[in-house]
């Protein structure tokens, strides 16, 4: 294990980073002061040495959780109650992700790629379709769920829950 760098510009208050699959990419959510009217700005940069490849736009609140695809060509991130998925070469929009009623704490990719997960303050665990975009699954697990993650055989999703 080996520390690549430390990275400070990302934002005050990075919520949770990711690394791409092959290692070549990292992002990080967050924003300014973490304020959730600032503008979104978190960049995804090369890896060992960073260099940004782009930064995120097109929300009016504070990424709070992202992830990389499988196969590292998508990035899904969460802002207050929407999610995105977006081309990980350039940030541009692939599917916008709506229906929870609370802030989206967690968020991932199934280990095929073809599904999506978030995780909400609402209690609920949504599972989405990354190629359309639609509403697969919606799980009620009560109380504020914080973070998920997906067994890498994909038959479970765990919750981190505060209830």
């Amino acid at each position: 294990l080996s520390v690549v760098s430390i990275i400070t510009s990302i934002g005050q208050f990075a919520m949770r980073t990711n690394i791409s699959v092959d290692s070549s990419q990292l992002a990080a959510p967050g924003g300014k002061n973490n304020q959730p009217s600032t503008p979104t700005a978190y960049p995804v940069v090369t890896a060992p040495s960073p260099t940004r490849v782009w930064t995120s736009s097109g929300s009016a609140s504070t990424a709070t959780a992202v992830a990389f695809s499988p196969d590292g060509t998508l990035i899904a991130d969460a802002h207050y109650t929407t999610a995105m998925i977006r081309r990980a070469s350039d940030g541009s929009l692939v599917q916008t992700l709506t229906g929870h009623t609370s802030e989206v704490n967690g968020i991932g990719f199934s280990t095929d790629g073809s599904l999506v997960v978030t995780g909400s303050s609402d209690g609920t665990i949504r599972v989405w379709d990354v190629s359309t975009g639609a509403l697969v699954r919606t799980i009620t697990a009560g109380g504020t769920i914080r973070d998920i993650a997906i067994s890498p055989n994909g038959s479970l999703i765990a919750s981190v829950t505060i209830f």
